[in-house]
């Protein structure tokens, strides 16, 4: 329980480091296919864009890793309090109060 608050802070590191990759791929992207803007800075190669692919993607990971070890640990804190049934409970609720989509059957003609 006492560590919700640092997987939580984890999971937003994590989200943000994914999120700054994505824009270093995308602007590594960018400077391969229109030029860096400036003649003097060096052009991105190929490798360059796979190796900042591969870097997103490893954040990626890293990001899915934290988020689930903050809710594993959310699901342990609920399940030691005690909270875990009524959560699951009111989960089920919501679930059947959602609009269901409508069957194959019954939208052809």
């Amino acid at each position: 329980v006492n560590a919700l608050p640092e997987l939580a802070v984890r999971t937003e590191i994590a989200t943000l480091d994914r999120d700054l990759a994505q824009q270093q791929l995308e602007a590594v992207q960018i400077q391969l296919n229109q030029g860096s803007g400036n003649p003097n800075a060096p052009q991105p190669t190929p490798k360059d864009e796979q190796n900042a692919r591969i870097q997103e993607r490893q954040k990626f990971l890293d990001m899915l890793d934290a988020d689930l070890a903050l809710r594993q640990t959310q699901i342990s804190a609920l399940r030691v309090t005690g909270q875990l049934e009524q959560w699951l409970k009111s989960s089920v609720r919501l679930d059947n109060t959602l609009p269901q989509a409508p069957s194959a059957a019954t939208s052809r003609p």
